[in-house]
């Protein structure tokens, strides 16, 4: 498991210098507009497109087919995709709070923001891994991106419409509620993943 998130780990390496620019670019943005929701929605992009790069990797690759070989199962092959998922989230949503918090974003609606992209983003990840492990990157990409755009784009019309989400008691909640629901529906999308990936042939 370790050697295969080290693996991952080493072709996002090839995109450091691509990711900090456009990073770059989009905190100038959020310092300019001193809103750091900006940053976050485009953290959130990330946190959801870098995993699924190595899979594009992998599938050109051939990676699983020469996996199997070693000692290295289908459920490693699954469980490392939607851990390398989290290390991402973690990150992304940490350097989120960070900046947002530079910005003067109060603390609550920096930590809510910031739970709500990533709530909306480990959801996505859990309707969108079973689908690329079914049909492959490639094929799977348009629906990739429908998934992620729509509702991103939703967020940013929110903003830019000045509809503001609710703080104080929604924030207890979802603190609460997300998590329980995000872990439902990872563990069933784990599952799922790992069916497929057993039913396919290398």
């Amino acid at each position: 498991m370790k050697g295969l998130l080290l693996k991952d780990l080493l072709n996002l390496k090839q995109q450091l210098r691509t990711m900090l620019f456009i990073l770059g670019i989009w905190l100038f943005i959020a310092i300019v507009s001193r809103d750091g929701s900006f940053f976050s929605g485009v953290m959130m992009i990330f946190i959801l497109i870098l995993p699924m790069n190595t899979m594009a990797y992998d599938e050109k690759a051939h990676w699983e087919r020469f996996a199997l070989t070693m000692p290295v199962s289908r459920w490693d092959i699954v469980l490392s995709k939607y851990l390398l998922s989290l290390i991402c989230a973690v990150c992304g949503a940490v350097l989120s709070i960070i900046v947002s918090l530079l910005l003067g974003t109060p603390v609550t609606e920096a930590l809510l923001t910031v739970l709500i992209l990533l709530g909306g983003g480990f959801i996505i990840t859990a309707i969108i891994y079973p689908v690329l492990f079914k049909l492959g990157v490639e094929k799977g990409r348009l629906l990739m991106m429908l998934v992620i755009l729509i509702p991103v784009g939703l967020t940013f019309l929110l903003g830019y419409l000045g509809v503001h989400l609710p703080m104080g008691a929604s924030l207890d909640d979802l603190v609460y509620i997300l998590p329980v629901v995000i872990f439902l529906l990872f563990m069933g999308s784990i599952l799922l993943s790992k069916r497929i990936l057993n039913q396919r042939e290398f």
